[in-house]
């Protein structure tokens, strides 16, 4: 849905909107490396979950295969493709131009509240998925097995890491953008549901942990529920 609105005093904004939409597009379509991690995941759970169906380290990763597919089918491109589409070309903008209203808006940043919370859950669970690879390395048990695994897990957590990091950029940098759409006849978010302004802020500590925190070289190693990849390894 899209409304007609007057460009005298919002041009900045509709085009900083469609800057971000752009970037969105242009990041989250080109996630190939990430897709291909998450597609041996997948196959990783397939092709062992008769063998170390029991085993704590394999059930955590059929978890997180779990989280995975339902990253996968939230279809964000496809979303923000939609939103874009509604946006005028913010080279030539004139006197009174149709842009999407509220509403579109409101539901691509409930999806990306969602899936940053998603990216988070990643992280934490390639960690302890990790920590008990570590620990059957240690001991020498299917010493080649669990070291793919391992490689794995690690190369999911710096992607979730950096993906959902881009995407509280991409929020706040969208989230202006509601004061300037107009609004839909029917309101979509629930009553007294109000996004968040900063989604970081919203996320909370975990984020600023789980995403944020840089592992010092002078960090002592541990496998406790502190440590992360990086001191893992």
């Amino acid at each position: 849905m899209n409304d007609m609105c007057k460009t005298k005093d919002i041009e900045e904004e509709i085009r900083a909107a469609t800057k971000t939409c752009t970037n969105m597009l242009n990041y989250y379509a080109t996630l190939t490396t990430f897709e291909t991690a998450v597609a041996f995941q997948s196959r990783f759970c397939i092709r062992f979950k008769n063998r170390l169906r029991n085993m704590y380290g394999f059930q955590i990763m059929r978890r997180l295969n779990q989280i995975l597919v339902r990253i996968k089918s939230m279809d964000l491109v496809r979303v923000i493709v939609d939103l874009q589409s509604f946006f005028p070309e913010s080279n030539y903008l004139e006197r009174q131009v149709n842009l999407p209203v509220r509403s579109n808006l409101e539901y691509l940043l409930v999806r990306m509240q969602g899936l940053s919370k998603l990216l988070l859950r990643v992280v934490y669970l390639t960690k302890e998925a990790a920590r008990y690879h570590l620990k059957q390395i240690a001991i020498g048990f299917l010493y080649h097995m669990f070291s793919m695994f391992l490689g794995l897990m690690g190369e999911l957590w710096l992607f979730a890491r950096a993906v959902c990091r881009r995407t509280v950029q991409f929020y706040n940098e969208l989230y202006p953008a509601l004061a300037i759409l107009p609004k839909a006849h029917k309101k979509w978010l629930p009553d007294g549901y109000d996004l968040p302004v900063n989604l970081a802020d919203w996320l909370g500590e975990e984020y600023e942990r789980e995403v944020l925190h840089i592992c010092e070289s002078n960090d002592a190693l541990e496998l406790g529920v502190n440590s992360n990849i990086f001191t893992l390894l």
